[in-house]
Order: structure tokens, then sequence, then C-alpha cells
């Protein structure tokens, strides 16, 4: 991460392959990056960015062990490196900073040392090996100069930060945080125009704040989602003012603060606006074509267009009628009625077409009618509403007014038998597809729990059957949707880790419409993401992205 003189942020993008522009308010400049590869205009796990005092921007290209320089506008400058252990070589580099002269020094992050260069990229000297004592390196990682071009390295594994000459003679290593408790995988440093330090404490979810002579004078974060809390802050960079930004990799977001640790402001994918999410779960649609989304994270049902349109909003963080803790499923009737997973207070709440409260049930506990942390909900052509009881590891059968019916299942391997049973779907023969999470499976009932067959499929988050019997499955780990048929015959499946069309990152609840559209819940790039397969044949295999996906919100 780095701030140019105008106050932009640039930001490489893991997953893209990409380098962002990002204004000072959150608003997107510029991106550069011609997909993940080797060429000179792409990048393979970008990591590493700094700007020199000509506006020339410098991005380590990580897995292609190499450093990319561009000028303001993206345009190819130049590019070195190849990988290996010698001089000018990299092996897997992380991060990249520019002195007053203009020299480049680069944490050669699995060589366990620092390499310098001048501004015409010349090899100057290096220094570092692995291990612990002062001057070597258990994994490098960020890098900074001060305003006497001394050179800070992160030293991740070593639990500390070095400080050395320009010329590589070591000078200190600052170990002591907060309460001199130190640091806990430290994985980036900045250094603002008074020579103030500000380090990534990663693993502890914080910043840490020293002066220029190492002694600790503030911290602030700690693990969580809200503000001003992280969950595994990465790069960080400051502005000469003072004010600094922190990439938090896990809730796919920027957040800028003030030398004081008071936040400014923050971006990124996550929100709580009309049409954003907050790793968004569950998902159901209408006879209408209209989409239901429990947004998690956010606490409440969204309603959109089939289109993505926003339509209407309900729910907030509460206990009470209407509120939500944690709703991870939604599924809706004939009539309109939709029906919310209440997670938290381990409840259903059932609901008009136009979000208005009916009627709820359920509370913690392992009776009939009682749940512990339920996940998936689903419901048959007679009305009957089908919960999956996760923690209960066990299916409950109500009518549509929440009267308990029965129950099937308890703790194991064995047919019939679950461990965190998580969403529920329905074929139009009233079949009941469970998927069976920690057990790697598909489990497949009769309306009365009679169990009928099973198939195995990674991690299977969502399912759901669509009016030809097709079953599709989401598999979170391996990020990609698998369609099968009723007896469990894989026939398809596309997917990867990413952030792009057809990519996905934890993909969650899935959807059918009548029209034979696939909706896909993908959680932690808080988007859904829609695929037409009409036009979809041929063998197992990845599906070219540009045929399937035709629509992201």
């Amino acid at each position: 991460m780095a701030v140019d003189a105008q106050g932009n942020v640039y930001l490489t993008n893991i997953l893209q392959c990409s380098v962002q522009i990002v204004s000072s308010s959150g608003q997107l400049v510029d991106e550069w990056g011609n997909g993940c590869g080797a060429g000179n205009d792409q990048f393979n796990n970008p990591h590493g960015i700094a700007i020199d005092g000509n506006g020339t921007v410098y991005v380590v290209d990580t897995d292609n062990d190499r450093i990319h320089a561009l000028d303001a506008q993206g345009q190819h400058v130049a590019v070195w490196g190849t990988s290996g252990s010698g001089a000018g070589q990299f092996d897997h580099p992380s991060g990249i900073t520019i002195d007053s002269l203009g020299n480049m020094y680069i944490s050669d992050t699995d060589n366990n040392r620092v390499q310098k260069f001048t501004s015409e990229r010349q090899f100057v000297t290096q220094w570092g090996t692995n291990g612990s004592a002062n001057g070597q390196f258990d994994w490098p990682n960020g890098i900074a100069k001060d305003s006497h071009d001394n050179i800070y390295v992160a030293d991740t594994f070593n639990n500390r930060i070095q400080k050395f000459s320009s010329d590589g003679q070591f000078l200190a290593s600052l170990t002591e945080g907060e309460n001199g408790d130190g640091f806990y995988w430290p994985l980036d440093v900045a250094i603002d125009g008074s020579d103030t330090i500000f380090i990534t404490d990663t693993s502890q979810n914080r910043i840490q704040k020293l002066d220029a002579s190492g002694t600790f004078l503030l911290a602030w974060g700690a693990q969580g989602s809200q503000e001003d809390q992280f969950n595994w802050p990465e790069y960080i960079a400051a502005e000469s003012g003072g004010n600094i930004y922190v990439s938090n990799t896990y809730e796919d977001r920027v957040q800028k603060f003030d030398a004081n640790g008071q936040l400014l402001a923050m971006w990124g994918t996550l929100g709580d606006g009309q049409g954003q999410y907050y790793w968004p779960d569950g998902i159901a649609i209408d006879k209408d074509g209209n989409v239901y989304v429990a947004d998690t994270f956010n606490h409440r049902i969204q309603k959109l267009s089939a289109q993505g349109g926003f339509l209407m909003t309900w729910g907030t963080k509460g206990s009470g009628i209407g509120q939500f803790d944690m709703p991870n499923d939604v599924t809706v009737d004939t009539m309109g009625n939709v029906y919310v997973v209440d997670s938290g207070w381990n409840r259903i709440q059932k609901f008009n077409t136009q979000g208005q409260f009916l009627t709820a049930w359920g509370t913690y506990g392992e009776g009939e009618g009682e749940f512990d942390s339920p996940d998936g909900i689903a419901i048959d052509s007679q009305g009957m509403v089908y919960v999956a009881d996760s923690v209960n590891c066990r299916i409950q059968k109500f009518t549509a007014d929440g009267q308990f019916l029965l129950q099937w299942g308890s703790y194991g391997s064995e047919n019939g038998q679950f461990d965190w049973p998580d969403t529920i779907a329905l074929d139009k023969n009233g079949k009941v597809y469970v998927a069976d999470i920690q057990n790697d499976r598909i489990q497949v009932f009769d309306a009365q729990g009679q169990f009928l067959m099973a198939w195995a499929t990674p991690l299977p988050q969502g399912i759901d059957v669509d009016d030809n019997g097709n079953v599709f499955v989401t598999d979170s780990q391996n990020q990609m949707v698998r369609q099968f048929d009723s007896n469990g015959t894989l026939l398809t499946q596309w997917g990867m880790r990413g952030a792009d069309d057809g990519q996905f990152n934890n993909p969650q609840g899935v959807a059918t419409d009548h029209a034979g559209n696939v909706y896909i819940v993908d959680s932690h790039n808080s988007r859904i993401q829609k695929f037409s397969l009409a036009d979809v044949t041929g063998a197992i295999g990845s599906l070219p992205v540009s045929l399937l996906r035709i629509l992201s919100w």
C-alpha cells in the first residue's frame, strides 16, 4: 500500500492480480493489470507497492519473482528480477521502499534478506540470512524508511521490527509494544513525516505506534468487524501529515485513521447501504422472480428484483419482533410469505411479502421445537417447513405456523446421522436434500425422514434443486459450484477462488428460478452472482465464465 502526493491510495489486489488507485475519499480512480499472468501488463499475486519522487510506481510481483515499474498512468516502464537466490534474483519478495536518493530496498521474503538497488535498477548490496540474531530474518515482509534513510523491516516470524542504516548495518531491534508484550506476526511498517513508526500487529489485530526511538506511544484495534476493529490488518501506509491507511484483509476494506487512531473513513466492498452486503448467507426466489438475501452480518433481509435492483429491506440487530441476530437463511412459500432462520436467537420468524411480521417460534434447547444455532430452512409444496437444527444435528419439520410435526437425525457419520447439517432443499417430489457439511456429503430423505441415499462432495454450504431435478451445491472449500443429477452424478462444475466474474470467495447460499437461472451468494466478495446454464453442455470441468455469468450485484 502507498499514498501519492495527491492523497490517492495505491492498493495491490491479490485475487484480481491488479493495482487499484483509490482517492482519499474511497472512490476508485483507476485500476491497472490485465489479469493474472507473466506479461508486461500482468501481475501474479502482487504485494508491496511504492512511489518515487518522479511519480513512478513500483510493484512487487511476488509469484513472478520480479519488480514492475510503471508510469503514473500505469504504463509499463521496466521489469526486473528472476527466480533464485543470486544478486538481483528473488524468492517471493513482499515489500518495497524508496529512499531520498531513489534507491530501492526490497524484502526478499523466502530468501530471508533485503536487497538494495539504484534508481536505475542496478544491484548495490544485500543483507540478511535465515535466523533470529540481529540482522537475520525469519520471513521479512513490509519495509519502510525514515527521514534519515534508515530502513525498517517487519521481521514477521521473529515478532520484531529491525532497523538498519541504508547500507545494511544493524542499528536496533524493536520488540516492545503495548504493555511490553511486543508484536505477534507484524506484517508491515510505515513511517510518517515526523519519523513516527506505525506497525500492523497482525495476529493481535491492532496497530501499534512508536516514536522514532522505538518507544511505545499508542495502540488501537481489536479483533472484530466494527469500524475501529480489524480482522487480519496486513498493509499500512502513512501520509506525511500523519493520517494512516490500513488494509483490513478479511473484512475486505481499507480504514483511514488519524495519528491517534481515530477513524476518519473506510471503504471497500462490505457495506450496509441498499444492495450492499456484509457476509451474506442464504438466498431464496419467490414465484415472481424476486430475490431475498439473508444479509447475515447486517442483521437484515434484502429483497431485490431478478435484475438485482433494490426493492426493500427489513430488520436490525436485536431480539425484538422483526429484529435479527445473524439471520443465516431465508425461504419463501407459494403465498409469498418469507421465513427467516434467526440463528442467534434460535428461532424462525415469518413475514408477509412486505416484510411485516406474522409469527415466530423456537427457543434455545434440545427439545421438540427448540433449536441450537439453526442454519437452513426449506418449504415443501404443502407448506410444511423443514429446519436444519445444526448443533443438535437433526432436521425438524413444522406446519406453516410453527407446530412441531417430527424430527430425525443425531450426531454421527452413519446414514441418517449428521455432523452440522447446514442447508436444506426439496424437489418437486418431496424428497429432502441436506448439506451435511462436516461429513462432506449430501443426504437425501423422504418427507418422513427416511434415508434414501447419499453422495460425497467437499464442504457443501448451500444446496438447491431446480425444476428438472438438478441439484446445485456450493463448495466453499474449492470455491466452486457443482451441479449433480438427482442420483448424485456430477454433471458439471465451475468457479475458482477470486473476485472476478464467475469466481468466488466462500460461496454460501444457492437458489434457482423457473427460467433455469442459478443465483450464488458470493459471501466474502459481498455480492450475488447470477448464472444461466441454458446453453451449457459437455463434460465435467470448469466451464467458461463468459458462457455462464449474466449478472452480478
